[in-house]
Order: structure tokens, then C-alpha cells, then sequence
């Protein structure tokens, strides 16, 4: 990622360790993270990092995939994205099969309710999730406060 952005002319572009970002505290206005903050070693150390680098008042995003609510439903929420995401890993990467562990790893995860609760005990405020198919994907926004 970080190589296509410098061909699309960023010039300021960092590789960092999510459980201790290389910026200051308080640097960034908004924090966008799509895709698997949940999957990180330590949720709760990469959340202090990103809340210790958020200025007060700054705004955080995430987009991720969750359990869905009715656990019955996770093989169709599975099966829904793996088709598709078979092929467009064979398409991107060359790899048909790397996309079906990134998927079993996110069946396991835990309900779009508990990242929100996760959130407000990190500090933020005015949390909110938007859930979509199923509640098994999230879009959670939140303050620091």
C-alpha cells in the first residue's frame, strides 16, 4: 500500500508498528482504519495508541467485520463474501486461497456491540455504529474526548 502511494506521489508516507505509532500525541484531526483493528495482537494497546495520537475533540473511523448477531447466520455471511473474495484475491494477489483465512479469522470475531463498548471505555464519546449485512460489518465513529 505504502508503494502505491508513493507512486501516486505521496511523498510522506510511514511504515509503524500499530501498537506504538511513530507520532506525536495528539497529531491527527481524523483516524480512519479499515478493515481488522480487532485482529491486531493487543485490541486495547492499538486502540490507546490510536486514541494518544487523535487530538482531543479529533475523530476516529473504523470499518470492520463482526459477528453477526445471529450466529447461525455467519456461514452465509462467510459464504457471501468468499466467492467474491476468492476471486478478487486470485485477481489481486495470485492467491485464490489467502482470502479464506482472512475470512475464518473474522467468523470468530466478537458482536458489533462490544467494539462499541470497547470505545467508550477508551475515551471516546458520541460512539456510533452503523451496522451492514447482518451486523456482521461495522462502521463505528467516535470523539475523543
Amino acid at each position: 500500500m505504502l508503494d502505491v502511494a508513493r507512486r501516486r506521489g505521496r511523498t510522506q508516507v510511514v511504515c509503524g508498528d500499530a501498537m506504538a505509532l511513530p507520532f506525536a500525541d495528539g497529531l491527527f484531526d481524523l483516524r480512519f482504519c479499515g478493515l481488522r483493528p480487532t485482529q491486531l495482537p493487543d485490541l486495547t494497546t492499538a486502540l490507546g495508541e490510536i486514541h494518544r495520537v487523535t487530538r482531543p475533540g479529533g475523530l476516529t473511523v473504523t470499518l470492520d467485520f463482526f459477528l453477526p448477531a445471529n450466529r447461525a447466520l455467519a456461514p452465509d455471511l462467510i459464504s457471501d463474501i468468499y466467492t467474491p473474495g476468492r476471486f478478487l484475491g486470485l485477481l489481486l494477489h495470485g492467491v485464490p486461497a489467502c482470502i479464506r483465512t482472512f475470512l475464518i479469522r473474522y467468523a470468530v470475531s466478537f458482536p458489533i456491540e462490544d467494539f462499541s463498548l470497547l470505545l467508550r471505555r477508551m475515551g471516546y464519546v458520541r460512539v456510533e455504529a452503523c451496522p451492514y449485512i447482518f451486523r456482521g460489518i461495522g462502521l463505528h465513529w467516535g470523539v475523543r474526548r
